[in-house]
């Protein structure tokens, strides 16, 4: 069974599996009836941080909005949503970061079985985040930050 280490309390642990996650997505809006319904695309992501319970990962996300300094959060999914730094419009229909809060349901093999959890919590418009080219961003991650505004050292 693959085990994890709670970035909060240290502890081991295994599913489910609930993460801080940096990721480039684009969302699609279509009319089904009445109704609008989204589709996100996850072009990239990478888990920031692992949690081993709803409480550690809900004790460190005021840490997370202090670090990045965002202003603005956006869990509701909309065609137009704010930045998180600086408050500007961002098309969600177009490739953006985004943060977002996901729990994912794994089997012994440590494969996702299936996403119990997402909920965004803030994105960046591309004047905001010096990582909106994907080779940067990559480069970025590989050496384990994001390395936006004191980012790294949190």
């Amino acid at each position: 069974m693959m085990r994890f280490l709670c970035s909060v309390c240290q502890q081991e642990f295994s599913s489910p599996l609930r993460t801080l996650d940096w990721r480039r997505q684009r969302l699609a809006f279509q009319e089904v009836g009445d109704a609008i319904q989204s589709t996100l695309h996850i072009e990239d992501a990478d888990a920031l941080r692992n949690y081993c319970s709803a409480q550690c990962r809900d004790c460190n996300e005021p840490d997370f909005i202090d670090a990045l300094k965002l202003k603005f959060l956006s869990p509701k999914v909309e065609p137009v949503m704010p930045c998180g730094h600086c408050g500007g419009p961002v098309d969600s229909s177009q490739p953006h970061t985004a943060f977002a809060q996901v729990t994912l349901q794994l089997n012994e093999s440590g494969e996702v079985v299936q996403c119990t959890g997402d909920r965004q919590l803030a994105v960046l418009c591309a004047s905001c985040d010096p990582h909106d080219d994907a080779e940067q961003a990559a480069e970025a991650r590989e050496w384990g930050h994001v390395g936006w505004r004191g980012w790294s050292s949190w």
